[in-house]
């Protein structure tokens, strides 16, 4: 892996008072998020955060509107400040402590999303001016974050904003109603930036009014590492490989590769409850493929999987080659077992 994409959580700064926010947010920590966003807005926010932070495992991002709320900000020693581009020349005041404490900046551009595109794009150019600045005045943690709803115009604004001026880009992953919607929207949005080397850093939003539920936190953050783990960019414990099918698919595969992916979970949370993480082992690949035909060799990078044949049946394959022929309703249950044996065999070899 050449390199591993950092998680961020955005949450609102009055749920951290809930003791339910708490669960969720270190439950957050454990699943691999490393700072949490807060909005700020006035001095009792910075009271709020200051009372909770140094409960949590995770580093704090203050996001602030308000310029004049910047020296008490850094006064608490925050991992970074998010702000927008008009803020810049009260940070510069601020230069020597934010090189001092190390923390990171953010450039964000929000509410744009009701403005033209000639305007939006003349917004991007006075980004870059002010990152320039900061990044002249000798501020080395700089990242810029820019919001938009079409992920066309967001695409080429990051890629232009990166070509022309070598920004570094925190990009949001926003939660909406839909497991099957979320997966494909943010598949094509992230795959497409993260293809393109665009993004040092992902920012997760759960759905608005239950970011501080640990299920919704939890859902974020399942997404983000399937999103992440297949463009190779976050280590994951398990990964299916699936085809398109074709004419020659004489199985339900969708409803196939859903239960085995309920069952390759519950497999993956019994080993974390053992104190193992897959992710230590490199992870495991199991393939899910319509037909025997291309199936096993289409996948046979993958550990283990299985692929269909007529009448009713199917096969299991290790690295490309057939093993084993079993009645499709058998398939499933047989394929986890074999799984499991290799995850057995991996952690065995990983303590010699």
């Amino acid at each position: 892996m050449k390199r591993s994409i950092p998680l961020y959580l955005s949450i609102p700064c009055k749920a951290i008072e809930n003791h339910s926010c708490i669960e969720a947010l270190q439950a957050a920590a454990e699943l691999g998020v490393s700072r949490m966003w807060l909005d700020v807005q006035n001095q009792e926010d910075i009271t709020r955060i200051e009372e909770i932070s140094h409960t949590l495992p995770l580093g704090v991002v203050a996001v602030i509107d308000d310029s004049s709320l910047i020296d008490d900000v850094l006064r608490m020693g925050v991992s970074g400040i998010a702000v927008q581009p008009f803020c810049v020349e009260e940070l510069l005041r601020h230069r020597d402590e934010l090189i001092e404490q190390g923390s990171s900046v953010y450039l964000c551009m929000r509410g744009v999303g009701g403005r033209s595109f000639e305007t939006f794009f003349s917004l991007l150019n006075e980004v870059a001016l002010r990152y320039e600045k900061l990044k002249r005045a000798g501020i080395q943690n700089l990242f810029v974050h820019i919001s938009h709803p079409d992920p066309v115009i967001l695409f080429n604004a990051s890629k232009m904003m990166k070509e022309r001026f070598g920004t570094h880009h925190l990009i949001s992953q926003k939660q909406s109603r839909g497991r099957e919607k979320n997966l494909l929207r943010n598949s094509l949005i992230l795959g497409s930036l993260f293809y393109e080397g665009i993004g040092e850093a992902l920012l997760l939003q759960p759905s608005s009014g239950e970011s501080d539920s640990e299920k919704e936190v939890g859902d974020a953050i399942t997404l983000a590492k399937k999103v992440l783990g297949s463009c190779k960019l976050f280590p994951r414990g398990y990964t299916i490989i699936s085809c398109p099918t074709c004419g020659r698919c004489r199985m339900d595969l969708l409803k196939m590769t859903v239960a085995i992916d309920r069952k390759l979970k519950a497999l993956e949370e019994r080993y974390n409850r053992q104190g193992k993480q897959l992710e230590d082992i490199g992870g495991i690949a199991v393939a899910v493929m319509g037909c025997n035909v291309n199936g096993p060799g289409e996948a046979r990078n993958a550990d283990i999987g299985i692929a269909g044949k007529k009448n009713k049946t199917g096969i299991l394959f290790k690295n490309g080659k057939p093993f084993k022929t079993l009645p499709e309703g058998k398939l499933v249950d047989e394929l986890i077992a074999h799984t499991e044996a290799i995850i057995d065999c991996k952690f065995e070899s990983s303590r010699c």
